[in-house]
């Protein structure tokens, strides 16, 4: 990526900053895609929790970490350390604090910044960190340093929802 390319770049990035507060980015070059916030942790005051996906197609990931961003403004997610949250758009939701510059999976962020990636369940309902969990959501998770992950359920839900 030459010189120019990068400042476009970098210039967009601080426009949508200044209008949202934040914005989206996507890495697609690796075995697995995967989606970031990059603002809330240095641009808010205070500064807030980013978030990642992984995974996924590029507009669920995008859409997802939207929703978690106005879900945590509006104070109806309050990430505090690993947990499920429930429903969102008809598909459950689990949230792992993740330590964003030892992961694989780099998120170019501050080193202080607290992160958490947004996970889903396979279509039998079990998350990566459960018992017989489909490989390919399993990945969700691969390319980041965890902090801890929730307890497993003992009998997962069937998920409904997009996949």
């Amino acid at each position: 990526m030459d010189r120019k390319t990068l400042k476009e770049i970098e210039k967009k990035a601080s426009q949508l900053i200044e209008k949202y507060g934040f914005f989206v980015q996507h890495v697609v070059d690796g075995p697995i895609p995967y989606s970031f916030t990059s603002g809330l942790s240095y641009a808010a005051d205070p500064p807030l929790p980013e978030f990642a996906m992984a995974g996924f197609e590029v507009p669920l990931m995008e859409m997802f970490l939207n929703d978690a961003v106005a879900a945590m403004r509006s104070g109806d997610l309050v990430p505090d350390g690993a947990g499920y949250y429930g429903r969102h758009r008809g598909q459950e939701v689990g949230v792992v604090p993740v330590r964003p510059h030892s992961s694989p999976s780099r998120l170019l962020l501050p080193e202080e910044a607290e992160a958490y990636l947004i996970v889903m369940p396979d279509e039998a309902g079990a998350f990566p960190w459960e018992e017989g969990c489909d490989p390919t959501y399993a990945a969700q998770i691969a390319g980041f340093d965890c902090i801890e992950l929730p307890h497993p359920r003992t009998s997962p839900p069937p998920s409904r929802g997009l996949h």
